[in-house]
This record gives C-alpha cells, sequence and structure tokens, in this order.
C-alpha cells in the first residue's frame, strides 16, 4: 500500500470513527438496540456454521485432507484458471462453509508457500463464496419464504465466480506456473498439534469476525438513520456494508427482495471486504482484486436472480416471514456449545501466547 493510500483510508477511518462516536452520543438507545439485534443474528445463526466449518477447513487445509479432491476435479484450475490445483480445495470449501473460509484457506496455502502472491490474491478472489447456510436456511427459508429461491441464490453465487474467473485469472496471470517439486520430505503435521492449533486460531478470527460485523452494521444503522433513507434505498445501502442486514431489510421490496439478497450475498459487503482483507494482509496480500471481483460478482448475480424470480413463478417470494429480525434457527443448545468450544480455543492461545514470551 502506497502512501498516498494509507492516508487516505487513515482518513476515511477516522471519519467514521468520529461520526459513529457523535451518533453513539446523540442516540445511545438506538445504538444499543442495533448492536443488540447484530449480537443476536450471529448468535443465533452465523457462529453456529461458521466456527465449526472453519475449524474443520483449516484442519483439512494443515493436514493436506483436500488433495484427493485437488488431484482429479482439480486438474481443470490450472487448465481453465492458470492457477494451481490446491486452489480447488479452497474453493469448495468456501463454497461448503461461510465467508471468509476461502480467503483463510487461501491465506495459509500462501504461507505454505504453494502459491505466488499474484497468484495468492488472485484465488482469494475467487475462492471467496459462502455456503448454502445462510442463502438457503436464513434468505431462503425464513426471509422469501421460499427455500427454492435461497436454492438458486447459493447456485448463482457460486456459478458466476467460476464464469467471470476464467477472464479475471487470465488477465492476471499469463502463464500456467509449472508446480516446484520439493525433494525434501516434509514433515508430517501432528494431528493433534493441528486441532488444538485451528481451534484456537479459529476462536480468534470468529471474534474478529464479529466484531467487524457489529462494527459496519452500526455504522451503516446510524448512516441511514442520518440520511432518512428508506425501502429499498436502505436495503441497498445495507448490502452494500453488511450483507446478512442487507438481507434482511431486502423483504420490504416484494418484486425485487431476492435480487438485492442475491447482490448482497454475491458481493459479502464491506463487512466481509474488511474480514478477507486483514487476514490477507497478515501475509502481506492485497485485498483489491477481491473487492472489485466480488462486487462485479454481485451486481451480475443479482441482474440474473432478477431476471429468474420474474419469469418462472417456481422461485417467486412466498411470505416474508421475518421482516425486522431473525428467529433462531435451531435450538438454543448449538450456539451454546459453539460458543463454548469457541472460548476455549481463546483461552488455549491466550496461554500458548504467554508461555511463549517466557
Amino acid at each position: 500500500m502506497t502512501i498516498i493510500k494509507k492516508h487516505l483510508f487513515a482518513a476515511i477511518l477516522l471519519s467514521a470513527m468520529a461520526f459513529l462516536f457523535v451518533s453513539i452520543l446523540r442516540d445511545p438507545v438506538e445504538c444499543a438496540r442495533c448492536v443488540g439485534e447484530t449480537l443476536s443474528t450471529l448468535y443465533k445463526n452465523v457462529l453456529p456454521f461458521l466456527f465449526p466449518f472453519m475449524v474443520i477447513s483449516g484442519i483439512l487445509t494443515a493436514l493436506d485432507l483436500m488433495r484427493p479432491l485437488e488431484l482429479t476435479v482439480g486438474r481443470i484450475f490450472p487448465v481453465i484458471y492458470r492457477l494451481p490445483r490446491c486452489v480447488s480445495g479452497a474453493f469448495v470449501l468456501g463454497s461448503l462453509c461461510s465467508f471468509p473460509v476461502g480467503a483463510v484457506a487461501v491465506t495459509d496455502l500462501y504461507g505454505k508457500n504453494e502459491l505466488t502472491k499474484k497468484e495468492a490474491e488472485v484465488a482469494a478472489a475467487l475462492a471467496s463464496v459462502t455456503g448454502p447456510s445462510f442463502p438457503v436456511a436464513a434468505v431462503g427459508s425464513l426471509m422469501l419464504g421460499n427455500i427454492r429461491t435461497g436454492w438458486l441464490i447459493y447456485a448463482v453465487q457460486i456459478v458466476i465466480p467460476l464464469i467471470l474467473g476464467i477472464p479475471f485469472c487470465r488477465l492476471y496471470i499469463k502463464r500456467k506456473r509449472i508446480p516446484h517439486v520439493f525433494n525434501v520430505k516434509q514433515r508430517p503435521e501432528n494431528p493433534l498439534n493441528v486441532f488444538v492449533e485451528t481451534v484456537a486460531s479459529s476462536s480468534v478470527r470468529c471474534v474478529c469476525v464479529c466484531g467487524t460485523v457489529v462494527f459496519f452494521s452500526l455504522f451503516c444503522d446510524r448512516l441511514i438513520s442520518a440520511a432518512g433513507v428508506a425501502g429499498i434505498g436502505k436495503a441497498l445501502i445495507y448490502s452494500l456494508f453488511e450483507f446478512s442486514e442487507g438481507c434482511r431489510h431486502s423483504v420490504v421490496s416484494n418484486g425485487s427482495a431476492a435480487a438485492i439478497c442475491a447482490f448482497a450475498v454475491s458481493f459479502g459487503g464491506l463487512s466481509v471486504a474488511a474480514q478477507s482483507a486483514g487476514i490477507m494482509a497478515k501475509e502481506g496480500l492485497s485485498s483489491s482484486k477481491l473487492i472489485t471481483f466480488k462486487f462485479i460478482c454481485g451486481l451480475i448475480s443479482g441482474m440474473t436472480v432478477y431476471m429468474l424470480t420474474n419469469h418462472f413463478e417456481t422461485f417467486g417470494q412466498k411470505a416474508t416471514a421475518l421482516p425486522v429480525s431473525f428467529s433462531g434457527v435451531g435450538s438454543n443448545t448449538i450456539p451454546l456449545i459453539t460458543l463454548a468450544a469457541m472460548f476455549s480455543g481463546l483461552a488455549a492461545r491466550i496461554r500458548h501466547l504467554i508461555f511463549k514470551s517466557y
């Protein structure tokens, strides 16, 4: 990042902090309500799916358990996208899990020297997709009242990046790289150590994800309140900042709700972009390609779903089940177990850092 970009980013962040500080002082009750609703959504609908899948993806990547997939399906990635086979595993993990698992998997591959810097930045954009849990269960069933629409949104946000990824990857990667073969055998990882370390690192990442979502949701809520925007405009602004809130507020527009949800899920919002950027920045990777690519994918996904839902009645919105807030998905036991596992991972991480400092 250049000096000018650093100063510009610092100015934008400082302005946002000042605006949020004044908003909290002026209307603390509404700010507390917004934070409470966001935390409730994270507790009931995000953490139960994000944390286990993040642990699973970390274990699969660390122990190279995605190799069979990479040696079969992954053969098309060097030919079509000019990317190494290992990127196919990261893409599959992202499409089965949730944001930002795809970017995390690619960053881990870059840390293991399996990708060059340019390949990692391009691969992170391609693999930054989400699993079916949120678009199908939350958006399709609970918000739009039609699970088929949820599956449509999920499928579109998977297929569009795969199609657009062909010219996108070939634009930045001019030729297929011959994979480097190491003659020295690498020492196999201890599965128990990998599990403990993955749980600890996943706990820290989940806390960072939740904190980012809360910040962007609160900032967007205060910005919309100050501007006095309502209706579709409110849903679109929310979609730009935080995709789950954008989907939740899109139900006010019967004709465009599915399209707005498709844009929000495919793009991910600035919240997901910030989460991915923070993870990638630790390895010195830029997220500019990811943000640009995902925004274009979001626009095309929204237009595609809009056309399909207007031409096929089977994808129409049947009911507005959740106009204001989420209801819990499943029993309350799942979030409690997830929180207990996450905080145990945080405790293990803190203990590791303490003993490491001596």
